[in-house]
Order: structure tokens, then C-alpha cells, then sequence
């Protein structure tokens, strides 16, 4: 609940929250914060693998999920949220969904 009101309160009030939380970096961050939720894993796995100290593979794990997330982003989130979805769209999802489960 007490998380609820400084999210609540960051947007809906002027003030230094709104300020924290309009910073380039965190906005940034913000757009790609699903590409980093998928990709980290996968470099967290190859970076344990791997023979590097400690530091420097969170920082090699940061840099890489931010490229890849920010790659994903600009190829393929970034695009298709242009695509408004409405009941036209959902049907046709459906559609090919009823077809593809036919073909197994």
C-alpha cells in the first residue's frame, strides 16, 4: 500500500518524486525494462560459465542485457506496440491459432 502512494503520488503530484522519476536514465531504463526482465538470465547463465571476478561480470550481465533489450526494443516492441489491437485483430489472432492447432 505505502508503495502504491509514492507511485501514485510521483505521477499525480508535482514535486521532486515526479522530478526522480522523469530522469532520462530511469525513463530509459523504464522502455526496456522487459527486454532486461527476458534477456539477464541468459547472460547471467553464460557469464557463470565463464571465468570473470565478480564486479566485472554484473557490469559485463548489465551491459549486455541493456544492448540486447535495447535491440529487441527498437526491432520489435517498439513497432509492434504502434499496432492498435482491436476485435478485427483478436479474431484473426484467433483464427490462425484454430489453424496452427489443426496442423499438429
Amino acid at each position: 500500500l505505502f508503495w502504491s502512494f509514492i507511485i501514485f503520488s510521483s505521477v499525480n503530484v508535482p514535486g521532486l518524486l515526479q522530478r526522480f522519476f522523469a530522469l532520462p536514465v530511469l525513463r530509459f531504463y523504464g522502455a526496456l525494462s522487459f527486454g532486461l526482465y527476458l534477456f539477464h538470465p541468459i547472460f547471467i547463465g553464460v557469464l557463470s560459465r565463464i571465468e570473470v571476478g565478480g564486479h566485472v561480470s554484473a557490469w559485463l550481465i548489465l551491459l549486455a542485457s541493456t544492448a540486447s533489450a535495447y535491440i529487441s526494443f527498437r526491432l520489435l516492441e517498439g513497432p509492434i506496440s504502434k499496432y492498435e489491437v482491436n476485435q478485427r485483430t483478436l479474431a484473426s489472432m484467433a483464427e490462425i491459432a484454430r489453424r496452427f492447432a489443426r496442423l499438429k
